[in-house]
């Protein structure tokens, strides 16, 4: 049992190390037609030159022949005929059962029709012997064979699957045509079996237009021989872009990087035939394709990138806006580097070789410089004129940081229109570079929104508000200059009232011209007020009412000897008074009082009581005045106003006839509400009375039943 084991896997061991042996590496030719011979190599066939007991031979299927004696060798099998029904696919192989296939489809072609499958040399010049290999060239009668048109300079067949040919006088490159008496004509361009379709020979070039140019430009080159050239250089840069026109036309676009020299074109690949090189130069012109940085002062170091950049010695020459440069850094045929020159102005970038100029489609932006305005006083809608230097593709153009309609007129020239609310200052450009501000100022009238404090004493310092205060040159208190005055910045000053002033508008002199105030600066005086309150209010007739009245002096200086005047109503009885300060005359209507001085900031309470003797409104007016100036006499007078009511009594009038009661009260109270109760104890709740009121004269009634529960009634507020 482990005998039989042992054998199984040694005979397993053989059978698989001989079947991957097995296979096929070449059909020879790899094409032909029925009833063609052919041969089949590879490894295994006859594994010690002993024949596979079974064969099975197919082409696409179609079986070719099952003889073992088509086995010639281990690496060998002769096929003498190709099936006549076979089609064109791969070649099966079955040995004792096991398959393989051919590693390319066998080609099925039409019978005693040439078919060339490689040709050697592949290139070479008149004379050059050449073979052909493939099918067919003596049953199909092959006669001749022509190199792109030419006939060969000699022509022999040494076989069916040969030919040794040479290459005519005046060979050009092109395709090899195989002819034959009856006409057949086979082309090696339109053989999808041959390796090599055309027979290389030396390239040349005659011309080429234009003579110059830059990176991206289109050349035309004339010559020979260029159909499968491997690549076209200008001096050692390959184009990367070029189209094969025909045998003497190439188009090829100009490469990056490229100096002015030779166009070479590189043979076909496969080849050892020699590069092919122009008789002249092709000048590079100079371009630019950007630069960096594009903004920045003189001495910026700057990049151009472009091509045809180095064709000057030692150096291109350069302008920045119209300026020479003077230093360089890096010169070669991409890349240019140099110093913007202390002369340059906001521009474009122009190159100068010895081929030609190109100025960028870019600018280089320097910083702006504002060297003068005309006018240099106005007020908005003043058009001003602005000059300086890189005022190029300005965006902005603002007036004391107010922005403003304006028009570039060139480089050194912009107009523009002093806008709304403008105010002295400086005037700013908005560049690509950046934003410049003028030294020189724009002048506008000052303005005077407000001051503090709006009233004083000689020698009290008065901050001032407004607009344009730059460079001030006088400020005056009602005509009157002050006795100094410190401009802080455009929009604010202090100013000392002078010793003589008087009240009036205070005015500020600048470049620009006068601003005054809307409102006057006064000296300082008392400014006495006078307030009142009355409680309660409303009350009843007979109770106590109490005026309190309050002086106060808002200043900002003492009021001097102050008096106070208080007119009564006529229906009130006086009682007694108190007062903070001073004394009060009461023996009278009005009550008068002299209360001395109450300083800045003071104040004095004054309370009166009296008692209204009838109900009504009644009125008391309290006044006040002392020595001192005072400019602002609306807050001196004030009057009080308080009702008096009667009193809440109830009148309660027994109807007889129709066990009805009516109740009745004061007009006046018509706020009060009637209510009842069914006794006077704790414990018995007061009800709201709803029955429907009467209004009669001075009274206010409701009509009550008698009968049923008694009621108690009251009034309440």
């Amino acid at each position: 049992m482990k005998f039989r084991s042992v054998l199984g896997i040694i005979a397993l061991l053989f059978i698989t190390t001989w079947l991957q042996a097995q296979i096929i590496t070449n059909v020879v030719p790899p094409l032909g037609g029925h009833g063609d011979f052919v041969q089949i190599y590879g490894n295994g066939f006859a594994p010690g030159n002993k024949r596979p007991t079974t064969l099975i031979i197919k082409f696409n299927g179609t079986t070719s022949t099952t003889s073992t004696n088509a086995v010639v060798s281990d690496s060998e099998i002769d096929i003498t005929n190709v099936p006549t029904s076979a089609t064109s696919g791969v070649i099966q192989v079955t040995l004792n059962g096991n398959s393989i296939q051919s590693p390319q489809p066998f080609i099925i072609v039409q019978t005693n029709t040439p078919y060339a499958t490689n040709f050697n040399p592949i290139f070479g010049a008149n004379s050059t012997p050449v073979i052909i290999k493939g099918v067919h060239f003596q049953s199909a009668n092959v006669t001749n064979v022509t190199f792109n048109g030419v006939r060969a300079a000699s022509f022999a067949k040494l076989s069916d699957n040969e030919l040794d040919v040479t290459a005519p006088v005046g060979v050009t490159t092109g395709p090899l045509i195989l002819q034959s008496k009856s006409g057949t004509i086979f082309n090696t361009t339109n053989n999808v079996i041959t390796t090599a379709t055309n027979f290389f020979v030396q390239s040349s070039i005659t011309s080429f237009v234009p003579a110059s140019g830059r990176t991206g430009t289109n050349v035309i080159l004339t010559g020979a021989n260029f159909i499968g050239i491997s690549g076209i250089n200008f001096g050692s840069v390959a184009a990367s872009d070029f189209t094969i026109s025909n045998n003497t036309t190439i188009r090829v676009t100009v490469p990056n990087g490229v100096s002015t020299g030779k166009i070479s074109v590189s043979p076909p690949n496969g080849t050892i035939l020699s590069t092919a090189t122009s008789a002249t130069d092709f000048k590079i012109l100079p371009s630019i394709s950007s630069f960096s940085p594009n903004i920045g002062p003189t001495n910026t170091l700057v990049t151009v990138l472009g091509s045809g950049l180095n064709e000057k010695s030692p150096h291109p020459d350069v302008t920045v806006g119209g300026g020479t440069v003077v230093n360089f850094s890096t010169v070669s045929p991409g890349t240019l580097s140099f110093n913007v020159p202390a002369n340059a102005t906001s521009g474009a970038i122009t190159v100068t070789t010895t081929n030609g100029s190109v100025t960028s489609s870019q600018i280089f932006y320097l910083p702006a410089v504002i060297t003068n305005i005309t006018p240099a006083i106005g007020f908005a809608g003043t058009s001003v004129h602005i000059s300086g230097i890189n005022f190029s593709n300005a965006t902005a153009v603002a007036f004391n940081g107010i922005t403003t309609s304006f028009f570039v007129t060139n480089n050194n020239h912009i107009g523009a229109i002093a806008p709304l609310g403008v105010t002295s200052g400086s005037l700013s450009i908005m560049t690509p570079f950046g934003i410049t501000n003028s030294t020189v100022l724009f002048y506008v009238a000052p303005t005077i929104s407000d001051f503090s404090p709006t009233h004083g004493l000689p020698g009290a310092r008065v901050t001032i508000n407004g607009t344009s205060f730059t460079n001030a040159t006088a400020v005056a208190f009602n005509g009157t200059p002050a006795a100094s005055f410190i401009v802080t910045n455009n929009s604010t000053l202090s100013a000392v009232v002078p010793t003589n002033v008087t009240s009036g508008k205070i005015t500020v002199t600048a470049p620009g011209g006068i601003g005054q105030s809307a409102t006057d600066f006064t000296l300082d005086t008392a400014d006495l007020g006078i307030k009142a309150s009355a409680a309660p209010d409303p009350l009843f007739v007979g109770s106590n009412l109490v005026y309190t009245i309050v002086i106060t002096n808002a200043g900002p200086v003492a009021a001097s000897n102050v008096r106070f005047t208080n007119v009564l109503s006529s229906s009130v009885s006086f009682k007694s008074f108190t007062a903070s300060q001073g004394t009060l005359n009461t023996s009278g209507n009005p009550i008068t009082g002299t209360l001395g001085d109450i300083n800045n900031q003071g104040f004095a309470t004054i309370s009166l009581t009296v008692t209204p003797i009838a109900p009504g409104t009644i009125t008391n007016v309290a006044s006040v005045g002392s020595d001192s100036i005072d400019l602002n006499t609306a807050n001196n007078t004030v009057t009080t106003t308080t009702t008096v009511l009667p009193f809440p009594f109830l009148t309660i009038t027994n109807l007889m006839t129709n066990d009805l009661v009516k109740i009745s009260w004061p007009a006046p109270l018509s706020n009060f509400t009637l209510q009842f109760a069914g006794g006077l104890t704790p414990g018995n709740a007061w009800t709201n009375d709803t029955t429907a009121r009467t209004v009669n004269g001075t009274n206010i009634s409701v009509i009550e039943p008698t009968v049923g529960a008694p009621r108690f009634f009251r009034l309440t507020n």
